[in-house]
């Protein structure tokens, strides 16, 4: 049994060997303007924006983000405003240059999070994947209660009420380009930029 999860291990690894060989990693490293603070915390960057009527903060982490891999952030915004406004993943824009990088919908992030943590089989015949069974069931239950708790983190459409706090998890794909990256919020009538080395 234990041969069998090696060759799923080695499998596995080596599709991502190849994936991996053709394309850099990217890293993110946050450029703050004069409006802006910029605080590292655990590895992560804590990267906030203050606006007149908004603030915006962004929790995102300072690893290499592997190749054609998408990665996650946590966006918030404050409503320092006496006016309500909309505020889903349709109000941030990030791009590379002039090239404009996709935005997962909530959606969307969950169907490639689910799509990430499938294992593949390929290679490996029916008796021994029977024979883990038991492994199976428990890497599944874990998988599904580990979905769930992404599903209810991500950023989901909202109607941010006046002198409140709305957040969220927000997938962005790989960003593909060596130009200057940025991310743009909206938020009611004021727009945010964030720049990254």
């Amino acid at each position: 049994m234990m041969n069998t999860l090696s060759k799923i291990l080695v499998i596995v690894l080596s599709l991502n060997f190849i994936a991996c060989a053709s394309t850099q990693t990217a890293k993110l490293i946050g450029s703050p303007t004069d409006q802006q603070i910029l605080k590292y915390e655990q590895g992560r960057q804590l990267f906030v924006s203050h606006g007149i009527k908004s603030t915006i903060g962004l929790n995102l982490s300072m690893e290499p983000i592997q190749p054609e891999d998408s990665f996650d952030c946590y966006i918030a915004v404050v409503n320092n405003s006496t006016e309500a406004f909309n505020f889903s993943t349709d109000n941030i824009i990030f791009q590379c240059g002039q090239k404009k990088i996709h935005v997962y919908h909530p959606e969307e992030a969950l169907l490639e999070q689910k799509k990430k943590t499938e294992l593949n089989f390929v290679g490996i015949s029916p008796g021994d994947i029977l024979g883990l069974t038991p492994q199976l069931t428990d890497y599944y239950e874990r998988r599904n209660q580990e979905l769930s708790e992404y599903s209810k983190s991500l950023l989901r459409a909202q109607t941010v009420l006046p002198k409140s706090v709305f957040g969220g998890v927000v997938r962005i794909a790989f960003p593909s380009c060596k130009n200057k990256m940025e991310l743009i919020v909206i938020a009611g009538d004021e727009i945010h930029r964030f720049e990254f080395k």
